[in-house]
């Protein structure tokens, strides 16, 4: 074969592979260059993943006027606190509490720092604190609702808690000293403490479908004074309700309807004879109801 049809088909070979037209089948990617590829892909990954949490941040930063800040925009005074609760703490409370003053700017007031302050308070379960421009600050919370007292000797004084559906305690703010007397007390747990106040009340729920239920069913002009739950975690479980007359029933926490039934047919049958002297009514029989006199009769 002459020189020159060896030297064409060499070139020919070569602008061949270049144009993607070669003979045979395309040889295999190496595990490397796989390798170099998902690399390759990740990291274009992770820099689109930092730009969108860098343009989230921005709006971020936008949203809370810190933007403003760190851009030197001058702020307004705040003219105006807008306060909003579904609970009982008043402005006047929360505004002494936060205290800013009457030249505040609206873009010095850390929000951070008010929000963890509001929480902070044990009746508080959730605060939000917004910036509205140009004058304006916005406090929203929430607050838990008590069912019950309990109190804690705590460095010599007696510490009054209020109790929420959900078990927790708290300190009471603004609420009404006479509707915190009327509460019932709980009485027979452990008051353990987690910082300033007690650990939840692990039977709260239970507490709560007793009281649901005894408010409807509860005669007229009586109340609870308090209710004892320490047999209420027990394997035969029990609640005991005092009443405001000292007069001590005992429930088990279940079958309320069929319970109530017979205390009122005790209530009434006491009342038609004149029996005024009674001291413990048990209602967590199975069949019957168990009463107690102060002065047993002969």
């Amino acid at each position: 074969m002459a020189k020159g049809d060896s030297n064409k088909r060499k070139t020919d070979d070569w602008r061949g592979l270049l144009n993607g037209s070669g003979k045979g089948k395309p040889k295999a990617v190496s595990w490397r260059a796989k390798m170099r590829m998902l690399l390759v892909r990740a990291k274009y990954a992770a820099a689109a993943a930092a730009a969108c949490a860098a343009a989230y941040g921005a709006y971020y930063l936008y949203s809370t006027s810190f933007f403003h800040e760190l851009f030197g925009t001058k702020s307004e005074e705040i003219k105006r606190i807008e306060f909003k609760t579904d609970g009982v703490i008043t402005p006047k409370w929360i505004g002494s509490y936060i205290n800013l003053g009457k030249k505040t700017k609206l873009a010095d007031v850390n929000i951070f720092a008010v929000k963890n302050a509001l929480e902070n308070l044990t009746q508080i379960k959730t605060a939000k604190v917004e910036r509205v421009q140009p004058d304006r600050l916005r406090i929203t919370i929430t607050e838990h609702y008590p069912m019950a007292k309990a109190t804690a000797e705590i460095d010599m004084r007696t510490a009054v808690f209020l109790v929420s559906p959900e078990g927790v305690f708290y300190e009471p703010i603004c609420v009404n000293g006479e509707y915190i007397e009327s509460l019932p007390e709980i009485v027979g747990c452990d008051m353990s403490f987690n910082g300033r106040t007690p650990k939840d009340l692990s039977c709260a729920k239970k507490v709560a479908e007793f009281l649901a239920y005894t408010q409807a069913r509860m005669p007229t002009g009586h109340r609870w004074a308090s209710i004892n739950v320490k047999e209420l975690e027990g394997v035969a479980p029990l609640i005991s309700a005092k009443t405001a007359e000292g007069v001590k029933i005992i429930f088990a926490p279940k079958d309320y309807p069929k319970q109530f039934d017979r205390l009122e047919y005790v209530l009434k049958y006491s009342k038609q004879n004149n029996i005024q002297d009674i001291k413990q009514i048990d209602l967590s029989l199975k069949e019957r109801a168990d009463v107690k006199l102060r002065t047993p009769k002969k």
